[in-house]
């Protein structure tokens, strides 16, 4: 079944806009096929015509920003990688209006149904699956206990706070916890500070009780995963999504 839902679509780009200094929001409508059917977490390829000095088409996967409960439109948050084929393309070339090509859906990285509580862990543009899944949970009422621990370096590094904030009020037991990991002495910053995982305590109550879902370069997936298997969590309960 997830075989045969992969397909080549034609979409239109509706919306670009950057959400910090290095990451940019793509909306995109489906034009044809008009309509997706995917999970939360799952993730597409995203074709880049020939520009500039590049020569052949590139393509690149990126996780899904958006619900699945909006079958007709796409999104994602696509961060800026210093001299990358296909980000270079979506920041400094990318128009609104344009027709692009993308294929999928692809990934196993995806909720599972069980009444477990959930601990989420991103940074940067590893924000869009987890974005997907909880709104995603909170449009289907999910009564899960949950808790969002996003990592950046600087207040410059935070965005859809309000986002996340009011899915505090739509889902029934649901925290997020930003963390700065090196904020300035002037950003006026009185949160957390230092990195995620200092502060899962404040969250887990029932480690194997408990599945986690992580989306990260592999350096920050393995020092997270050795972390949550100390702190009680069973392998067969983390999920991933790794990216480089």
């Amino acid at each position: 079944e997830d075989i045969f839902s992969i397909k080549k679509f034609t979409a239109k780009v509706e919306i670009v806009k950057d959400v910090t200094y290095d990451i940019k929001e793509i909306t995109l409508r489906l034009l044809k096929p008009a309509e997706i059917h995917f999970k939360a977490g799952q993730y597409m390829q995203l074709h880049v015509p020939p520009y500039a000095k590049v020569r052949q088409s590139v393509s690149r996967a990126y996780s899904i920003s958006s619900s699945p409960d909006n079958t007709d439109h796409l999104q994602f948050l696509i961060r800026r990688v210093p001299e990358g084929l296909c980000t270079t393309w979506v920041h400094d070339y990318l128009k609104e209006g344009e027709e692009i090509n993308i294929t999928g859906p692809f990934g196993d990285f995806f909720i599972r149904d069980t009444d477990k509580d959930m601990i989420f862990v991103a940074g940067g543009s590893g924000k869009a699956p987890v974005k997907s899944m909880l709104e995603y949970l909170s449009s289907h009422k999910s009564t899960r206990r949950m808790g969002y621990f996003f990592g950046a370096r600087e207040i410059k590094d935070l965005y859809y706070t309000e986002k996340f904030m009011e899915l505090q009020e739509t889902l029934a037991d649901f925290t997020y916890y930003p963390v700065l990991s090196q904020p300035t002495e002037d950003c006026g910053w009185s949160g957390r500070c230092g990195y995620v995982m200092s502060y899962f305590d404040e969250f887990l109550k029932d480690p194997q009780n408990t599945e986690a879902y992580l989306c990260g370069s592999p350096g920050m997936i393995a020092a997270v995963v050795k972390d949550l298997m100390k702190r009680g969590l069973s392998e067969d309960n983390i999920f991933y999504d790794s990216f480089a």
